[in-house]
């Protein structure tokens, strides 16, 4: 009898393969798919010193980032003092709605300052006032912070510097030179 044309072929049955176990990574910590996060090795930031920013250095670069914030927040301080002067003048109350207005200007320079810094910090590593002070902000792996990470570090500083002013003084103490607000996000401020 002769196979027909139409017939379907027969295959040898499947077979199992033998089980062969994996290799195990060269690297037990590195990510099985490339670097997670997005963050690539930046050659500028290996060659940075370890060192932490002096005293004097970080001084200067809170020193300007304030008056830059006070700067930002100047229309609104403008506009509350003429509510001010407007009610002096008349003898009467200070007029609520341009004081509040005097208010709102006020807290939104400020907060849009701190905003600008934090995205700063994240993408350049410095604020305005830190680039002038040659200091830079990095993580403990040697990387930018994350922008959520530097507005929290923004936050945390402004209320820890409103609590208790005395709070600015734990870097004299700290083994690593570290604020406070630095622990909390680990990170810290070094040389350039």
């Amino acid at each position: 009898m002769s196979a027909s044309p139409y017939a379907a072929p027969s295959y040898p049955p499947p077979t199992a393969a033998p089980y062969a176990p994996q290799s195990p990574p060269s690297d037990p910590y590195a990510p099985a798919y490339g670097q997670v996060g997005g963050y690539s090795y930046n050659p500028m930031l290996a060659a940075l010193p370890a060192t932490p920013a002096g005293l004097g250095q970080r001084f200067i670069g809170s020193f300007v980032d304030g008056v830059l914030s006070v700067l930002c927040a100047l229309p609104g301080i403008v506009f509350y003092m003429s509510a001010i002067v407007a009610g002096a003048r008349e003898g009467a109350e200070v007029p609520a709605g341009q004081a509040a207005g005097g208010y709102i200007l006020i807290y939104l320079g400020v907060i849009g300052y701190g905003l600008l810094c934090a995205y700063m910090t994240s993408t350049s590593g410095a604020s305005p006032g830190k680039k002038v002070a040659g200091t830079v902000v990095l993580r403990e792996d040697g990387q930018y912070l994350s922008f959520g990470m530097a507005i929290l570090r923004e936050v945390l500083k402004n209320v820890f510097g409103n609590i208790c002013f005395l709070l600015n003084l734990w870097l004299l103490f700290d083994p690593a030179r570290q604020q406070l607000y630095d622990k909390v996000v680990r990170a810290n401020v070094y040389a350039r």
